[in-house]
Parts: structure tokens; sequence; C-alpha cells
């Protein structure tokens, strides 16, 4: 049902004046166009929305339910355009920066030799980290113009926004450095199939927490090993488990940190590539750099 934006500001007016004199004033409105505005509501609605008492009126518990959850549509709009005109302000003047957004963690070598094939000396590249659920939205609201993040993501995450394919990695299981997998040059499915492992927490898109993990994925079906959700987003947090030796964690090999000694990153063979992408926003792909235009051209395009 489409209700005019103008009835529900009326209504939170009348709910917030309590008479119909006060919200005509406060509206800069005669009184009568309250009273109109008010009944052809009740009429699209169905319901009573205001009654008299004591020279008050006294709102129905509906029109009290509408008056609150209309308050936090309101907000919710109001969020949404002063994003937009930040994001406008951020595109009319040209950053004299590059911003990428990428995931939380460290830098791994490919980010690095990713800065220096798009750094030129008039503008350097600055990497900004976000939780992986906020990464296509920064390139969305004109944060970062790139993003850098992980197949699979749904056509509606793309929505207004445009990827290839940067790179293919290999993916790895985390493994204590005393677990019995750690002295191993690789493993297969098998290996883990009794094995707990981390995973997303499952309000995250459930196709991406399956495919972190092995849990739902459709190469390990037949793996059968137990799920232990973390309740974070940052790949930190799961590595502490690994460390802690209370489950093993599964990802691609570059957000395996080589340097921390607590646990082993080990190939596993018969699990398919994990695919990086580079993410740009469609609408504002004039204004890319020509540097980064090229880069962005020479990628493999998304099937």
């Amino acid at each position: 049902m489409d209700i005019d934006a103008l009835l529900l500001e009326t209504l939170r007016t009348v709910a917030q004046e309590r008479s119909v004199p006060r919200a005509a004033a406060a509206l800069h409105v005669h009184r009568t166009v309250i009273s109109r505005r008010l009944s052809l509501l009740e009429g699209r609605l169905g319901i009573e929305l205001v009654q008299g008492g004591g020279g008050e009126l006294i709102l129905t518990p509906a029109a009290q339910i509408l008056v609150a959850e209309s308050e936090r549509m309101h907000e919710h709009g109001e969020r949404a355009v002063n994003r937009a005109r930040r994001a406008a302000a951020r595109f009319a003047t040209p950053s004299r920066t590059l911003s990428i957004a990428v995931l939380d963690g460290r830098i791994s070598p490919e980010l690095a030799a990713l800065r220096a094939a798009l750094t030129s000396p008039a503008r350097p590249v600055h990497f900004r980290r976000y939780p992986y659920a906020d990464l296509l939205e920064t390139v969305r609201d004109g944060r970062c113009e790139l993003a850098v993040t992980w197949l699979p993501i749904s056509e509606t995450a793309l929505r207004g926004l445009r990827a290839a394919v940067w790179r293919r990695f290999p993916r790895v299981v985390l493994a204590p450095a005393d677990h019995q997998l750690a002295a191993a040059s690789s493993c297969l499915l098998s290996h883990l199939a009794n094995q707990p492992l981390v995973g997303f927490d499952i309000r995250l898109d459930g196709r991406a927490a399956s495919y972190w993990t092995l849990g739902r994925h459709r190469d390990t079906r037949r793996s059968g090993a137990g799920l232990l959700r973390c309740r974070s987003q940052h790949l930190a947090e799961h590595y502490e488990l690994v460390a802690a030796g209370v489950a093993l964690a599964v990802a691609p090999a570059p957000l395996a940190d080589p340097d921390d000694p607590r646990y082993v990153a080990v190939p596993v063979r018969d699990l398919s590539p994990a695919t990086r992408l580079i993410v740009w926003n469609a609408a504002h792909e004039h204004r890319l750099a020509p540097l980064v235009r090229r880069f962005v051209a020479t990628q493999e395009p998304l099937p």
C-alpha cells in the first residue's frame, strides 16, 4: 500500500502536539487541512487513528504503532539523503588519493602489488579496511573508488556496480602448529571430514558463509564436517580459535598470515580456487583516473 509521506508526517505532528490547532501551527497550514489529511489517512488504512477527549486528541493503539514505525522510516530516509549528499560531494571533488576498500586484516603481497600497479606520482593509493559485509557499500556511496572482495556475490549486491576477476587463489586449511595436518605439504577434503571447522556468522549471506568454510559448499558436501559459528566477521578472531586448538578454518591462501607461528596453512588439493574481484561504481566509471581505467579494462570479465 502506497501511503503519502505527507500524511504520515501530519500524523506524527498530531501525535507530538496533541491537538489539531497546534499541529496546524507547527506545519504552517490551516486546521481544516490537518483534519482532512487525518480523514484521508484513516480512509486509506481502514482504521481509526485519533479520538477526541478533554480538548486533546488521543491516538488509538493502532495509530501509536504507526507513528513509531513511521518515525523509524523517517530517520532512515534522512540518513539515506545525508549519505547521498556526502557521496555527491565526494564525487564532485576528485580525491588526491585512490581509496581502495579491502577486507579487515593484513595487507598481503598481492594487495601490495596492486597498490604498486595503481600508484602514480600524482595520486598515491590508500587501503581502507572494512568488514566483509561493508566492502561494496563503500564503493556505492563514494567512500572508496574501488573495492577488493571475493566471490560469491549476488546480483542484488552488485546492482549499479561493475566487477572484474582480478586473481584466483588456492584455498588452504589453517591448523594449529601442533596438529597432525601441520606437517603435511597438502591435504584432501577427506582429511577434514571429522574436524570441527570455524564458520562466519550465519547472519551473513549463506553462500558466502559456505564459501569460506566447508559448510554447504557444493564442492564439499561429502566432508560432513561440523561447523563452529564464530560470532565475529573478523578473520583475526577466527584464527585465534585455530591457534587455541578449538577448530580449523578454511580460507583463500592470501588471507593466511605466514608470520604467525601458532598455525600452519596447508593447501587443500580438491577445493575449487577462491576468486578475488575488483569492484567499482558503474555510474562514476568515467571519473576513474586513466591509470585505473586501463587497469580494470585489462582484468577478466566477471562470468
